[in-house]
């Protein structure tokens, strides 16, 4: 009796010195044998969502590379434009202050000739880089662009990088509610128990038992967590919804502004054209000897032909921009795929063409 009560924990008797127990339990439902798929969905899902901000942030350094490559192009033509201006407005300067010392003149065409020239030389200053004069004033190359909007807001709506991470998210959401399952809390364990005991003035004695435990949960905290990742998915499409008009509307204002920049290029092209006409005419009077040749009235036209062509690289600069801008969308493609690009000329406008200069 003594024995048996040492051996069962009493406290009467021959009691144990020791005891040593060491007992293996396996809770199968919560190991990688259940669920094994769901859990290798999420964490390829985080990755995807790591790896899309990742490329989020490549494409705002190609949009800058991209903006700076169209920066230097533009700046290249306006310099070399500028430069026969400010010459230009410099000469007519020079004419207007000897005229006002030594004729009875206004000084009204003086005041407009310098504010000219300074606001040129204020626009050259800006160009960063150093370009030579241009070679040739007859105009650049203008163009018209079409944009398939269309196309292009369909294409964002997949690839645009908080588009695309936002649907990831909801597809992790998603996942991870598909892997909530009502016996998540519930633990089944089967079970071996080792027990050995160091008994006093008698040989040593174990026992081994096996079995199965369980705990079954009161609450219902699984539907809880499917509720709240049903409501974050929820706020997740909302934002979607909201970003899928917010990028719609930014193509439509985008689109709207460029071909009315286009149109601005096309109305200026025509001035170019009518200016070139005129110049013409007036050049082929001259030659025949129609009229005093005044140096001063021809600087003038030649000044206005050249703000003309000011005011079309700029307008030309611009709508590129706002081209460019839209790379942003774009992380997987360029956005000349949904651009088509027409040459302006002046056949374009229904005048002669013809280089006047």
């Amino acid at each position: 009796m003594d024995d048996v009560a040492g051996e069962t924990g009493g406290t009467s008797g021959t009691l144990y010195r020791a005891k040593f127990q060491a007992e293996l339990r396996w809770y199968f439902l919560q190991s990688s044998l259940f669920q094994r798929e769901g859990r290798r969905k999420v964490a390829d899902l985080e990755e995807r969502i790591a790896r899309a901000g990742y490329e989020k942030e490549k494409i705002d350094i190609n949009e800058f590379m991209i903006q700076n490559q169209i920066d230097q192009h533009y700046d290249s033509l306006m310099a070399g434009v500028l430069i026969h201006r400010v010459a230009l407005l410099q000469l007519l300067d020079d004419a207007q202050r000897y005229l006002l010392g030594n004729e009875n003149i206004s000084s009204d065409e003086l005041v407009k000739v310098l504010n000219d020239k300074l606001e040129a030389e204020r626009k050259l200053s800006e160009i960063e880089h150093p370009y030579p004069a241009a070679i040739s004033l007859s105009g650049i190359q203008a163009t018209t662009v079409y944009i398939d909007s269309a196309a292009l807001v369909k294409h964002v709506a997949t690839a645009q990088g908080d588009m695309k991470i936002l649907q990831l998210r909801m597809e992790l959401l998603q996942q991870r509610e598909r892997n909530v399952k009502w016996w998540n809390n519930l633990t089944v364990a089967p079970f071996v128990r080792y027990a050995h005991y160091f008994r006093r003035n008698l040989p040593d004695s174990y026992n081994v038992d096996a079995g199965l435990t369980f705990t079954l949960p009161i609450d219902n905290e699984w539907k809880r967590k499917k509720r709240t990742l049903l409501s974050e998915r929820g706020v997740l499409e909302a934002e979607e919804e909201r970003l899928s008009r917010r990028v719609a509307d930014k193509t439509a204002v985008v689109v709207a502004e460029v071909g009315r920049l286009d149109r601005a290029s096309k109305s200026e092209l025509r001035r170019m054209a009518e200016l070139k006409a005129y110049l013409r005419q007036r050049t082929d009077a001259y030659r025949r000897g129609h009229g005093e040749y005044n140096r001063l009235a021809r600087a003038r036209e030649y000044a206005m032909y050249i703000a003309c062509l000011e005011r079309l690289i700029d307008y030309q600069y611009r709508r590129d921009c706002l081209v460019a801008n839209l790379q942003s969308l774009l992380p997987d493609e360029t956005i000349l795929r949904f651009c088509s690009f027409s040459p302006l000329s002046e056949s374009d406008i229904n005048l002669t063409p013809g280089n006047h200069f």
